[in-house]
């Protein structure tokens, strides 16, 4: 089977990236033909067309789309690939503009992005733009994976009563997955009881709805409580001239927890890896934002293939991500009781056994999730 893939890029350095990279190399094992539409190429071994710009600029953007649409149909007809998948959402918008020419579309739908009208203000024109150019496309749309039951569900509660009935038809729910090649089987550097500071990790972008705040919250009580000695370090892009950033540290004063935590800044995948070997604990607690949402939370699994048990959030992708009381734990977000609760019974009680989450993070093993792509491309619609 031939398939193009249409993506930001495929460096792995983002929640998109590492999704599109995995997805694409998995496929590829599997002796299909691949190869990406990229906005900028990647140092590795698969054929890459730099044609695309910035997600953004496909959001309620007209000409972009078009011009992507063109863009498609010349490679199809060069090329004759036998599916088109869309891996980051903006990126589908093409798909109004696009004929059939006997070519499956499928679109990969990850959380925020899902439903992209309801990310412009009521009313507005650019909201009646994309409200124009993205029912047009889930109209023309043949599979859509969603990355969790919670993103299908939030697109299906999106798209209205006219296209509800086509959408629920064609959307499975595909959950992310990771390299178990990676698998880490060695002993790590654990801070249970030996006196060290205890290493808890965040790896994302610190923006508000990935649950910083509700993590400071959390982690001052359990330091006034507890006593303990931890570090938590944040590691990702940082405004740190922004005012969210200026909350943050508002909030740590507050809390009590200048000397307690780091942001990094963006790191590379050398340092992630160290970074989840010396942890104790991964804590991402996240929230809805004006619509931005978490979709699924691919890093939860990557830090339970280090060995590393989680605490996420109900009411989010996160409820598919972690195994409750096997890989992690659940809380409400806005409940920092049970957050420090929860904490404690990672760092102090050791409840959470790191083989078993190894043996989670297996279950989602990136071959596994490219045999339920490869059978959604190859399935043919009545």
């Amino acid at each position: 089977m031939k398939i193009l893939f249409v993506a930001e890029h495929l460096a792995g350095t983002d929640g998109w990236s590492r999704y599109s990279h995995d997805v694409i190399f998995a496929v590829k094992e599997q002796g299909h033909d691949v190869s990406c539409f990229v906005h900028s190429i990647s140092p590795i071994p698969i054929r890459q067309m730099a044609v695309l710009d910035r997600p953004e600029k496909y959001l309620a953007g007209i000409f972009c789309s078009a011009k992507l649409a063109f863009k498609i149909v010349v490679e199809i007809v060069r090329n004759r690939p036998d599916v088109v998948h869309f891996l980051v959402e903006p990126y589908a918008s093409a798909l109004f503009f696009m004929p059939r020419l006997g070519v499956r579309y499928v679109e990969t739908v990850h959380g925020t992005y899902a439903f992209i009208p309801r990310l412009f203000k009521k009313y507005s024109w650019l909201r009646a733009v994309a409200n124009i150019l993205w029912r047009g496309m889930f109209r023309k749309i043949d599979a859509i994976v969603a990355v969790s039951l919670y993103t299908r569900n939030y697109l299906i509660e999106s798209v209205g009563l006219s296209l509800k009935e086509r959408v629920v038809e064609r959307c499975s729910v595909i959950s992310n997955g990771v390299n178990i090649q990676n698998l880490i089987t060695e002993n790590r550097d654990r801070h249970i009881g030996r006196g060290k500071p205890k290493q808890i990790l965040f790896v994302g972008a610190v923006k508000k709805r990935k649950g910083i705040i509700e993590g400071i919250e959390a982690l001052g009580l359990y330091k006034k409580k507890y006593r303990a000695d931890f570090i938590w370090n944040i590691a990702g892009s940082v405004d740190r001239d922004g005012l969210f950033y200026k909350i943050l540290e508002q909030k740590i004063v507050e809390c009590g927890l200048e000397s307690n935590i780091r942001f990094l800044g963006r790191i590379d995948e050398k340092e992630k890896r160290r970074l989840f070997l010396q942890s104790d604990l991964y804590l991402m607690l996240p929230i809805m934002d004006s619509g931005a949402f978490e979709g699924f939370g691919l890093v939860y699994l990557e830090a339970n293939m280090f060995g590393v048990p989680v605490v996420g959030s109900l009411k989010s992708g996160a409820e598919e991500a972690i195994k409750e009381g096997v890989s992690g734990f659940l809380v409400d977000p806005y409940n920092p009781l049970k957050g420090m609760e929860r904490i404690a019974d990672v760092l102090d009680r050791g409840i959470i056994d790191p083989g078993l989450c190894r043996k989670w993070a297996e279950e989602h093993d990136i071959s596994r999730i490219a045999d339920r792509l490869i059978s959604l491309y190859a399935y043919k619609q009545k």
